[in-house]
């Protein structure tokens, strides 16, 4: 065997361990992108469920005593005047409810919260947005504690409930004519 023969054995040699080297390398990048996929998943599971549960005690909370209960009853359902303290009750209660729902919002944006819990919360969202008091806080002010973008999807929320409203207006003196 001549030193070239050598040599050529060795350059064979070396592209083989390269070319395994690539494939072993290859196969670690696919594997690592993998686990990523697979921790990212159960991220977004964890806190959409933290979230969610956040959401369901703040909830939950207006109306464990019967008291508060009846306060959220006459704030949400009622036209029944509040008193100085009742509204900075009211309104402390809807910039927490809606805090959290931004929160969720930007996790959602950040690929942190499923699409269900997601369109869960904004659905919860919608029904606060629906009640009158509820529309007068946020053109009152409210609307001055958030940025966008959550405060175009408030703003639009707001302005979905005012067309129902003036909806059920109309269909109300329709009925009565």
């Amino acid at each position: 065997m001549t030193l070239e023969s050598i040599y050529y054995i060795g350059q064979t040699v070396s592209v083989i361990a390269i070319l395994g080297s690539l494939v072993f390398v290859g196969i670690q990048v696919r594997h690592a992108r993998l686990q990523t996929e697979q921790a990212n998943t159960l991220a977004r599971a964890e806190m959409s469920q933290s979230a969610g549960l956040k959401m369901l005690e703040l909830l939950d909370s207006w109306y464990q005593t019967k008291e508060s209960a009846e306060f959220m009853h006459r704030a949400l359902r009622t036209d029944a005047p509040l008193s100085r303290a009742e509204k900075q009750r009211f309104g402390g209660r809807l910039v927490t409810l809606f805090s959290g729902i931004e929160v969720v919002a930007m996790l959602y944006r950040e690929d942190l919260c499923d699409q269900s819990m997601y369109d869960r919360i904004m659905l919860t969202s919608q029904v606060y947005c629906n009640r009158p008091r509820v529309q007068k806080w946020w053109h009152s002010g409210g609307r001055a504690y958030y940025l966008m973008p959550f405060q175009g999807t408030l703003d639009a929320m707001m302005t979905r409930a005012d067309a129902v409203d003036e909806a059920v207006a109309e269909g109300e003196a329709a009925a009565e004519a």
